[in-house]
């Protein structure tokens, strides 16, 4: 287990989580059917995308720090703004410019397609959730995750996510998210899990 300390994100952390997160969703399967480029261009148009709308969610974001350094991010969009307006999802294309223009289509159409999964009940929406790849496996998701949900159940909202990664159902399932819907999008197996606050 790796001790980390934990605050939230703060508009001068904004360039360090992101590339944060590129380096997490790398090689993630929706990165590599969204960006067909090698690993360096995944990393940027994750960076780019992901990051971006990091910097774009509402209310305070979680990040777990590790001698100065961000090493673990919990983004959420607080209920009723997950659903991003045109005039914000254009602001994700010039981070999707760096895997190609193929990858600002496919971003398009992946927004588009998940966005039809949402709840229609009032939500936080989860993610991105990213570990530094270096600290996989040694707690930090964990730890941001029991927070996270920790503060669900103090306010008693529903919570909601999505993922591209079998191992990432488990992953949630052990903080009580139950899957309710799986699809593809863009091609990619994806999960759609929910969970209710707890008493």
């Amino acid at each position: 287990m790796v001790e980390v300390t934990f605050g939230h994100l703060e508009a001068s952390d904004l360039k360090q989580a992101a590339s944060l997160v590129g380096r997490a969703f790398r090689d993630n399967p929706v990165t590599i059917a969204a960006n067909h480029r090698g690993p360096y261009r995944r990393i940027r148009g994750a960076e780019g995308t992901l990051g971006i709308g990091l910097g774009m969610l509402e209310g305070p974001q979680l990040v777990a720090r590790r001698g100065g350094w961000i090493v673990g991010v919990c983004g959420a969009a607080p209920p009723g703004t997950c659903r991003l307006p045109l005039s914000k999802s254009v602001r994700l294309i010039p981070g999707a410019l760096a895997g190609g223009p193929g990858t600002v289509v496919r971003m398009m159409r992946f927004l588009n397609q998940s966005e039809k999964h949402d709840p229609e009940e009032p939500h936080w929406h989860l993610g991105p959730v990213a570990v530094e790849p270096a600290l996989q496996g040694m707690s930090v998701g964990s730890q941001l995750l029991e927070r996270f949900c920790e503060g669900m159940d103090e306010m008693g909202d529903l919570a909601y996510l999505d993922t591209d990664k079998p191992e990432n159902v488990r992953f949630y399932g052990r903080f009580g998210f139950v899957v309710v819907e799986q699809d593809e999008i863009i091609g990619i197996p994806y999960w759609f899990m929910r969970r209710e606050p707890r008493e």
